[in-house]
């Protein structure tokens, strides 16, 4: 097993498509710790043979460190992520792409996107991977995000979670301090310290002299990502009709450009009625009203075909955001948003482009 290799995500760390239902006990402690005002939490994994450390760190409102072996930190500062990764650094500012996605698609959230931690994925050591770690911003479930990995674990014996080879012990503090994977791995609470003081050098950059700067890719990556991850959390949260449509309806113009569609259509019509009144210069008005009509008829066959092509695009997005009966749940509305949509920003202005012409 490597432990050194980290599937480790700066973006917001995904959520449950369905959220598991939590024991009150659980919910409770995922309420205290996410007041707390700062932590610092360090820990080991092994294997027998290899020991990576692991630190996380908090501090209210906006200070994080995630550090994962030798080769991996990620602090966070101001709503900016810094991440060294080896030999690259890239930055993201996540509070300017998160207001970007609000001012875009409006106030959908349940809760404004806040600094959270994910540490899990236990059954990937089975594998012979590192688990999984991330450090980045989400609405507040849990600020500690195995409490809300472990609510779906199937045996519960007081602060015992087990869930086939998995074991994991949580305190009472909300914190893990041990666990077992089968005989292959595992993982200690070394030091805790909780509302103490944590000192500003935890979240010093480390120098950057020697390493690749990479956030111009990265920054369009985790932008990608942030976009579905609104999506996904909107729709957990609360699938209206009013939400879906909102999504929706910046997400189809920005695929089908709408407003070149009709412009093409009206450019197209204008250029067809021209040549005919120059080839057909006494042509009667009937004849040209019906060519129109003949035009337009073709036009809106055509938004049928794509209709098709967007309700199967969205569909797949959907599926993608929520997956299995969370997107079953919702599908028949959100095809209606979709259809809606078509209707609104292609077929009616199209429709109108021809009615214009046939105005006496």
């Amino acid at each position: 097993m490597r432990f050194a290799w980290l599937l480790a995500l700066a973006a917001c760390a995904p959520t449950p498509s369905a959220p598991p239902r939590e024991e009150a006990p659980l919910a409770k402690l995922r309420a205290r710790t996410n007041a707390y005002t700062s932590f610092h939490y360090k820990a080991e994994i092994t294997d027998g043979k290899v020991t990576v450390p692991i630190e996380l760190a908090f501090r209210a409102p906006d200070r994080g460190l995630l550090r994962y072996g030798p080769n991996f930190t990620i602090i966070v500062a101001d709503g900016v992520a810094h991440s060294f990764e080896r030999t690259n650094y890239s930055s993201v500012d996540y509070a300017t792409l998160l207001e970007a996605l609000r001012k875009t698609y409006g106030d959908l959230l349940p809760s404004p996107p806040c600094l959270a931690f994910t540490f899990g994925g236990w059954e990937m050591p089975l594998h012979g991977r590192g688990l999984l770690a991330a450090l980045g911003y989400r609405p507040l479930g849990s600020r500690l995000g195995w409490l809300e990995e472990i609510a779906a674990y199937p045996v519960n014996e007081g602060s015992l979670y087990r869930k086939g080879a998995i074991e994991i012990e949580l305190r009472d503090d909300g914190f893990i301090g041990r666990a077992k994977v089968a005989s292959s791995a595992s993982f200690a609470l070394k030091e805790l310290s909780i509302d103490q003081p944590v000192d500003d050098a935890v979240f010093t950059l480390p120098p950057r002299e020697g390493i690749t700067d990479i956030s111009e890719g990265r920054r369009r990556l985790r932008a990608q990502e942030l976009d579905e991850s609104f999506h996904r959390w909107a729709l957990e949260d609360r699938p209206t009709d009013a939400a879906m449509e909102a999504l929706v309806k910046v997400d189809l113009a920005r695929l089908s450009e709408p407003d070149k569609l009709v412009e093409f259509q009206r450019k197209n019509l204008e250029e067809a009625l021209e040549a005919y009144r120059k080839q057909q210069p006494e042509g009667k008005p009937l004849v040209l009203h019906e060519k129109i009509e003949i035009a337009r008829g073709k036009a809106l066959g055509s938004v049928a075909i794509i209709e098709d092509d967007m309700q199967k695009e969205f569909r797949r997005r959907l599926d993608r955001y929520l997956g299995g009966k969370g997107a079953q749940a919702i599908a028949g509305r959100w095809a209606a948003a979709v259809s809606r949509q078509v209707e609104i920003q292609i077929r009616r202005p199209l429709d109108q482009v021809f009615a214009e012409k046939l105005k006496p």
